[in-house]
């Protein structure tokens, strides 16, 4: 067996399944939790702090959102001649690209934007569980919003990278 086609075989799913993880997770939190957390209150704020500093909500995203990108890198790498790539029209090619940009943005974006103002959130959770005085809970407001801000942009990145990626191969 060609070592080359081993590679994508393995590389492929694995690139598809962290990317699910990835933007599964993104989306959820943008589009699902973080409005419920809005809409719950008290209560539902509670429950962001403990999500973002009693969990591996962190480091699993890290972990899916380094793996996709180094995978689809080294997919690329194998894949294409330049800007050609294997088995995808011209057309294909140029959708693929535009993808494949949004998807290294969605990756600088969700580590440098998100990953800081998670960490921030828990942070400022940690500061006002730990002294709940007004200094505190507007410090945790303030994170909070950055972070949902940067999720939401992390978000619409991501479904751009996935709708180019997906429809690419079926493209003239």
């Amino acid at each position: 067996m060609n070592i080359e086609l081993a590679i994508v075989a393995i590389a492929r799913p694995l690139h598809i399944l962290l990317g699910v993880v990835w933007i599964g997770f993104i989306a959820m939190m943008a589009w699902v939790l973080h409005p419920a957390a809005d809409k719950a209150g008290e209560k539902g704020l509670a429950m962001l702090r403990t999500l973002y500093t009693h969990s591996i909500l962190g480091q699993v995203l890290s972990i899916a959102s380094i793996g996709t990108t180094v995978l689809g890198l080294l997919l690329w790498g194998i894949r294409a001649d330049g800007m050609d790539l294997v088995a995808f029209g011209n057309t294909g090619d140029i959708v693929m690209a535009v993808g494949a940009l949004a998807g290294v943005l969605a990756f600088g974006h969700s580590i440098s934007a998100v990953g800081r103002y998670g960490r921030l959130f828990a942070q400022a959770s940690q500061a006002y569980d730990a002294q709940a005085i007004s200094e505190n809970l507007q410090s945790l407001n303030q994170m909070k919003a950055k972070l949902f801000t940067n999720t939401n942009i992390s978000a619409w990145i991501s479904l751009v990278s996935v709708v180019c990626m997906s429809s690419a191969r079926y493209l003239p």
